[in-house]
Formats: C-alpha cells, sequence, structure tokens
C-alpha cells in the first residue's frame, strides 16, 4: 500500500473511533458540551497515533522499491545493508549447497574480497 491509502485508513479509524465514543457518551446521558469535547479528543488521538506511528515507520525502514535497483546493490557491497548476511550464506564445498547454509569459515573472518565477489556473482547480481 502507498503511504495515501495508508492515511486515508488511519482516518478512517479515528473517524470511527471518534463516532463510536459520541455514541457510547450520548447513551450513558453526558452533556453536548463533553461529548463534542470527547469525540474531537477521541479523533486527534486516534489518528495521531494511527498517522505517528506511520510516520515513524517510513523513517525507520530500510529503503523499499522506490530505491533503483543498481543502488541497493551497491549499498549492500558497501556494507550498510545485509553484506554479513550475504557473506555467510552459502557453503562452497557442499554438493549441492543448501540455501541458507552458514558459512562455518566466517569465525575464522570474512573471506577476500574475490570469493566476496564470486559469490555476488553467483547470487545473480552481476559484476
Amino acid at each position: 500500500m502507498d503511504k495515501e491509502t495508508l492515511r486515508i485508513w488511519a482516518w478512517r479509524l479515528a473517524l470511527g473511533t471518534a463516532l463510536v465514543v459520541g455514541i457510547l457518551s450520548w447513551v450513558t446521558k453526558v452533556g453536548f458540551l463533553r461529548i463534542m469535547i470527547r469525540i474531537i479528543l477521541s479523533y486527534l488521538l486516534i489518528y495521531g497515533l494511527s498517522y505517528g506511528s506511520l510516520y515513524w515507520f517510513e523513517k525507520a525502514a530500510p529503503p523499499g522499491d522506490d530505491v533503483p535497483p543498481d543502488n541497493r546493490v551497491e549499498d549492500e557491497l558497501n556494507g550498510t545493508r545485509g553484506a554479513l548476511f550475504d557473506v555467510a550464506v552459502g557453503e562452497d564445498e557442499m554438493d549441492p549447497p543448501i540455501a541458507g547454509q552458514v558459512n562455518a569459515d566466517l569465525s575464522e573472518g570474512l573471506p577476500d574480497a574475490e570469493q566476496q565477489a564470486d559469490m555476488v556473482r553467483r547470487m545473480g547480481w552481476g559484476e
């Protein structure tokens, strides 16, 4: 879902919550001014929490499909995202290699640049 769709759903959730609060306040015979204050506060609280959580999730999430694939690969090769995991998968000596197998040689240190480049080529990322 895109950001605008999620914002609309946050608005709908806040509006629905405000209506429920208003109906429950009316059923319990609360005064008109207090009902209006409760409706406004419940709407602002729920919308603020929903939209705020969407905003902070967007800020904390790693770049997704909006980043061109060439830049994502470059970031991962530079060690900014997932580089250790990419090196850790696959055991060279296993026939056939099992997907997700952890390389036991990592306890001795990372492989040299040539081995890392070979792993990247085998994963289909190209040069």
